[in-house]
């Protein structure tokens, strides 16, 4: 197989393919973390008004011994 010629439209194809196709994919993860750590955070809001629910002891502890340690 052939590489096209750097200044030939072949060559600019593919390299705009590859830029977009790695831009939506950043993108896209950065869309998945930013809504994932909101509805993380709005997991923890509607849960920890139960003082006795296991997610929210478990987050207090886990802040109590980072604080000690």
């Amino acid at each position: 197989m052939e590489y096209p010629a750097k200044g030939s439209l072949e060559w600019i194809d593919i390299r705009l393919i590859f830029v977009f196709s790695v831009m939506i994919f950043l993108l896209v993860l950065i869309f998945i973390s930013i809504f994932g750590c909101f509805f993380l955070i709005r997991y923890a809001k509607t849960y920890s008004k139960h003082d006795n629910d296991l997610y929210v002891q478990y987050i207090r502890g886990s802040r109590l011994r980072s604080t000690t340690s």
